[in-house]
This record gives structure tokens, sequence and C-alpha cells, in this order.
């Protein structure tokens, strides 16, 4: 029995309506997987997936050629390795010179798009339905199924020579009609000929139809790196896609601070370093960023962390401290406790650079610390909030230290990612090019207020409240040990409870 053969179909491209036609004369066992517009792989890929449902299957690009009698090469390959990826296209650098040494397989966390072997469609929908959405944010589906091979720990195999090959002429529905790599240097067309045989090149004079035997099974390959996915990459991928599906007992804190040149201030290191001395048993990650060049903006900044959170690290709670902020462990350990507790959204409050001298009076009258009411801080408070002793809900708060659920971040930036690219909730990034969430561009309110991107954030979680299971909405300030936190500038803001409220507290 023949393995099958999808043809993933754009037809709404006319110089792909009219090659599909040539590929069904060559293969006539084909079956056709159309999509009448523009959509994202996540769907047609998956649509062409469910077409099959089970056991393994060939996929096709509709702007291919294959190697004469491709249904019996394609049966061989299937043969002499079941059940594992293979890429029918290479294009890795180092292929020419392997088929050159007698070489018929090379191994790599590789996939080419124009052709490719799927070795079980069933365990392929499964671990898709099992994928956080934000891994389709930058991927296609070679790259998708690069983090497949390694979640399955076997790497993708490739052929040699390529059974299929890229018809170029043929405009990319990507826009990659330039890329360097489009089209393979060892199509089964340069290794038919009858030219002379040189040392090693035991291919070059056998004409392709003599081969459909000498598949040998693939041992002892070379490995060849992907140049635009490292596997560090792919490994840290799957530890995020791990803490996306099973989040664990222990928290994995990733602390999360923007700063300008990397000028954190004493109070900020000394506050970390009391930290890392209290929580010794790793479950606390510092992730640093700088910004480049001194010219990366606070919102690109946010949006880079919030894309590395969710793509390469397993953490578990995203912690926003900013590179001014002063506290004690106690606070990092509240925040993390009440997150962990269901308060996807939760912050510490912290004063406001600046001091408002006349309030002064009203502090020593009710015997309180001259600067206890010195200071605004950035809390939008509710009329009725919500309470439970360590915690209670504010209609939004600022980021300068603010704890955010995993599963939180992953709503907030998979909203982002589903809006129209005229939108601006996503954009693509410098110099990289990859599209991430503009969560933390500034909004404006239905009271037209513009907000910084610490309200903004807060106001995307409440519109996402009643969307999805567990988001309610609901933003927290925390008020337990450790809170307020202070801030620093030329002066130390200091903190104090009653100042959050603003009245002296008997």
């Amino acid at each position: 029995m023949h393995i099958p053969i999808v043809i993933a179909h754009a037809a709404f491209e006319a110089e792909r309506v009219a090659h599909v036609e040539k590929m069904l004369r060559d293969i006539p066992t084909a079956r056709v997987v159309s999509s009448p517009e523009r959509v994202h792989a996540r769907v047609w890929f998956r649509r062409v997936v469910e077409s099959v449902r089970t056991g393994p299957f060939c996929m096709l690009s509709d702007d291919v050629d294959v190697a004469p009698n491709f249904t019996a090469h394609l049966d061989a390959i299937s043969a002499a390795a079941p059940g594992r990826l293979v890429a029918l296209h290479t294009t890795a650098p180092a292929a020419p010179s392997l088929i050159m040494c007698g070489e018929r397989w090379l191994s790599s966390y590789w996939m080419t798009g124009p052709g490719m072997i799927i070795p079980d469609a069933d365990e392929l929908l499964a671990w898709l339905d099992k994928l956080p959405s934000w891994m389709w944010h930058s991927q296609n589906e070679d790259g998708v199924l690069n983090q497949f091979a390694w979640a399955r720990g076997e790497p993708v195999l490739h052929c040699l020579p390529a059974i299929v090959k890229h018809r170029d002429e043929i405009p990319s529905t990507l826009g990659y009609d330039h890329h360097p790599m489009r089209v393979t240097d060892v199509s089964w067309e340069r290794y038919s000929l009858n030219t002379p045989r040189t040392m090693g090149n035991v291919l070059a004079a056998t004409p392709i139809s003599s081969w459909l035997g000498d598949w040998p099974a693939p041992e002892k390959m070379v490995h060849v790196a992907c140049p635009w996915m490292s596997e560090t990459q792919l490994a840290r991928t799957q530890a995020a896609i791990t803490a996306h599906v099973e989040p664990g007992a222990e928290p994995r804190v990733a602390f999360a601070t923007p700063s300008k040149g990397g000028a954190y201030t004493d109070e900020y290191v000394a506050s970390l370093w009391k930290t890392a001395m209290q929580i010794r048993n790793g479950t606390m990650t510092w992730i640093r960023m700088r910004w480049q060049n001194e010219a990366v903006d606070i919102i690109r900044a946010r949006a880079r962390f919030q894309d590395f959170f969710l793509t390469q690290t397993d953490c578990t709670e995203l912690l926003w401290v900013d590179d001014d902020m002063q506290w004690e462990p106690a606070t990092v350990v509240g925040l993390v406790t009440a997150c962990r507790e269901g308060k996807d959204v939760v912050g510490a409050p912290y004063p406001q650079k600046a001091v408002h001298w006349e309030r002064v009076e009203k502090a020593v009258a009710a015997g309180r610390h001259p600067e206890t009411f010195t200071s605004n801080y950035p809390v939008n408070m509710l009329a009725k909030p919500e309470g439970d002793g360590h915690c209670c809900t504010v209609h939004s708060i600022g980021m300068g230290m603010l704890c955010m659920s995993r599963r939180a971040v992953a709503a907030i930036a998979d909203e982002a990612m589903a809006q129209p690219v005229e939108s601006g909730e996503w954009f693509c990034d410098y110099p990289s090019n990859k599209k991430i969430a503009n969560s933390y561009g500034f909004k404006v309110d239905a009271s037209g207020q513009l907000l910084s991107d610490s309200h903004t954030i807060c106001w995307r979680w409440r519109q996402l409240a009643g969307k999805l299971p567990f988001a309610d909405g609901r933003v927290w300030m925390y008020c337990g040990p450790g809170s307020p936190v202070n801030h620093v500038g030329k002066h130390v803001f200091h903190g104090y409870p009653e100042g959050v409220i603003g009245e002296a507290v008997t």
C-alpha cells in the first residue's frame, strides 16, 4: 500500500492552480487540500494533517517538481526510515559534499517545507492540540515541525539526493523569492546524468530509475545544524511549551528589569542580592535586558521581555521589577504566593518621584513620619474593592513591581497576535523581523485617558474577563509584608501603607 500524498494548495494564486494540474499528471494518486484564501500556516497546515487523520503521509507544496517514479521512491524511503520525519528537499549547505562522498542521508533539526514525510498524523495532531498559540506567532509549519522533532527526540532525516525540487519561478506566497536556500543543490536531476564518475561520487553516473532498491537504512549520519533555529533555542522553547502545559508545583520566577544602559540603582542591586541570598533553591530566574545603544524604548523592551519569557524560558511567573525599586525579600515571596493562588495580575504599590511638601503638616498632626503623605502612588482604586487580608482589588496599578502568571502573559500576548496587522497590536521587531505582541503600547480608555504601559497591561487583562475560563479580569494590589516598596531617585521616596490611601489609620 502506497504512502498517501497530499498537496497543500494555495488556490488563490493562478500560477499555482496551473502547476497543481501538472503535479497531478505526475502523481495521479495525490490528493489536493486547497485554501481558497490566504491563511496562516496554523490554519492550512492543520487542515492538511486532519485530512489524513492517521498514519504516515507525504505533504508537498504546490510549487514543486518531483523525481520520476516519485511514488516508488517515497515508499522506499518510508520503508527505509519507518516512523521518522523526512525532508525530501534538503537545502543544507553540507549536502553537496556529503552526496559526493556517497552519503545517502543527513540528519538535522531542520524541516524544509516543499516536501516532507510525516510519520503519524495522529501523533502530530495530539501534539498540536497541546501547543500554546504563541508558538505560531513567528513560525510557519516547518519551524513548528522542527520543534515537533525536538519534542520526539529524533532529528529530521534528509534524503540525498532530494526527490523534490522547488520551482523558483513560481512566486512565494511568503515573500521568500530571494531566499538563498529556497532551491536544493542536490536534486535528482544533478545526480542522474551519465557524467564521468569521480572518486567517492557513487551516484553521479547512476540513472535515478535504478535507485529504487538503493535507499539504505539511515545509520551513522552526519548531523547538520539548522542555520536559523539553533538547538539551544529548541531546548528553551521546549521548556517553555512544557511550562505552559504543566506549570508544576514549584514556582520558577523570571525577574524582568528593563534598564537603559544597565544603570541599576545601588538600592535595586542590594535588594536583588538580599532576595537571592534568602531564596537559594534555584526557583528564581533573573532576566536582564539592556536597551541597546540607549535607543530601545520601554514599550519595545517590555515586548521583547514578554516574548523571551514565553518562548525561551520555562518560568511560571513573570515579575516586573524596575531598576530603581528597593524592596525586601518578603515582598517577592508575597507577590509570587498571591499569583500562584490565582491572582494572575498582582502588584506592590510604590510612591511616585515627587514630593508634596504641603502634606507634611497632615502627617505630623497625626503623629506619623513627616513623609507619610508626601507622595502619590500609581494606583487607581475601586469604590468597592474585594480583599482577603493580603491583597485587594484595584482598577490598575503601576508595573514598578508587578507579578503576572504565565497564563495571563500568554493570554494577553495571544489576544494581541490574533488582531490584523493594521490594528498595531503586534509588530515585526527590528532587526530580527520576528512578530511579537505589542502588549505594552499605550492605549486610550473609555474616558479618553492615554494609559501608560503599566495601566495599559491592566486594561488588557480586564478586557479578557470572561473570554477564557481562568480570566477574571481582576487586578490586585499586594498589601502584605514588604508592601509598599520604595522608589529611588535623587531622593529615596519611602513608601507608607497609610500614604497609599491618603489617611491616617488608627
